[in-house]
């Protein structure tokens, strides 16, 4: 029997956000005779943590801290000096374990273990799951890629476009894009699983529906604003949102959304936290907002609204284009509030005329964000960097 390849996978989070919920789906989908994975988290506080051990996948707890920003020196200091010390303990791991390949779910997951398999040479791979906003970020991060890595696995052409543009070698990063598993998503699509989702108060409303962690970068104040413009504030919609501020840095905006809704003094918005099951409320809406003000890489909420055949309306950032094909698979916006505004107005007064886009959402993730397709690519690519 061929000796299977024993494959780390680390996240420095167990909480369940889009990234998380892609390595979740690789990991339990790999094939298994090939392939024996083992994740490293940084605790067992998290719903990656439960649904990894529910695969009966092996987990290691290696605590890994979170890099700040701050204006004092000496905490970064302190910072990359845990970070040598967790590489240490990761070089000893990584040699008792008898390790072949290391797979980190973003570039910030990989300082816990790039100088430790560096020193072991060990073929690390890298996925690039987001897109820096600043020039030097994107500089440094391409030069670090290109001397630790072995390979960087990027998830849009977007992503590819900001390392490639300051890295000397091109071939290291290639392009898989994350798909959806479609067979779970047809179970989630029968009609036991339409209920009432939402507040009996919301069954007579036009049912707008954002999901995303609570942050400057997803734009939810950029969906209140549009809102609250002069052509859709009379008129018979609702927003519900879904998420919550997940790291301490995103409480603030959290609270100066809450504080301009209420001195707004509309009752339009209803905040619905954090939802493990998503897809029921998908399901249930009348339209998916994505409305991120920066850079988002591949957004797995616009591709399991699109397979469930929803209108979606995103801004025109990032790798979104490579998904959203404007008029043909739903729509696309600049980010701001106007231009959003005046797309929510077309599709709320033609929304029984769009049925051929619904059509084509469907066809678009089946035929090109398909999960057997990323999981094929991927196994080609490991295996490649495996037998070099």
């Amino acid at each position: 029997m061929e000796q299977k390849i024993k494959t780390i996978f680390i996240s420095r989070t167990s909480f369940l956000g889009g990234a998380e919920r892609t390595l979740l789906n690789l990991i339990i989908k790999i094939n298994k005779n090939t392939f024996e994975p083992i994740v490293i988290l940084p605790d067992k506080n998290g719903q990656l943590y439960d649904e990894l051990k529910n695969n009966n996948i092996n987990i290691l707890i290696v605590k890994m801290p979170f890099l700040r920003l701050t204006y004092n020196v000496f905490l970064y200091i302190w910072f990359f000096l845990k970070l040598l010390i967790i590489n240490i303990s990761l070089y000893f791991l990584f040699k008792r374990e008898e390790v072949n390949l290391i797979i980190n779910n973003s570039f910030q997951d990989s300082l816990y273990s790039i100088f430790a398999a560096k020193f072991l040479e060990i073929k690390l791979i890298i996925y690039i799951k987001n897109i820096f906003n600043r020039k030097w970020k994107k500089y440094i991060r391409s030069k670090v890629l290109e001397f630790f890595a072995t390979k960087v696995i990027a998830v849009s052409e977007k992503a590819k476009e900001d390392i490639s543009l300051y890295a000397r070698k091109k071939d290291f990063v290639e392009v898989i894009y994350e798909g959806l598993d479609l067979i779970k998503h047809k179970k989630n699509n029968s009609k036991d699983f339409l209920n009432n989702t939402f507040q009996d108060n919301l069954n007579n409303y036009f049912r707008i529906l954002n999901i995303g962690n609570l942050s400057l970068l997803k734009g939810q104040l950029l969906l209140v604003q549009a809102m609250l413009t002069e052509k859709l504030k009379d008129k018979k919609i609702k927003v519900i949102f879904l998420g919550d501020a997940v790291y301490k840095r995103d409480l603030a905006y959290k609270e100066n959304l809450n504080n301009f809704i209420r001195l707004n003094n509309t009752n339009k918005f209803f905040f619905y936290g954090f939802q493990p099951n998503p897809e029921k409320y998908i399901i249930n809406a009348d339209l998916i907002i994505h409305c991120p003000i920066m850079d988002d890489c591949l957004p797995m909420v616009i591709l399991e609204a699109l397979l469930y055949g929803k209108i979606v309306l995103a801004t025109n950032v990032g790798g979104i284009p490579e998904i959203i094909r404007e008029g043909f698979n739903g729509f696309l916006c600049e980010p701001n509030p106007e231009d959003l505004a005046n797309k929510i107005i077309f599709i709320y007064k033609n929304i029984k005329k769009l049925d051929f886009l619904r059509n084509n959402a469907k066809r678009t993730v089946t035929e090109k964000f398909n999960l057997d397709i990323q999981i094929k690519k991927t196994e080609e690519v490991y295996k490649n960097i495996i037998n070099k």
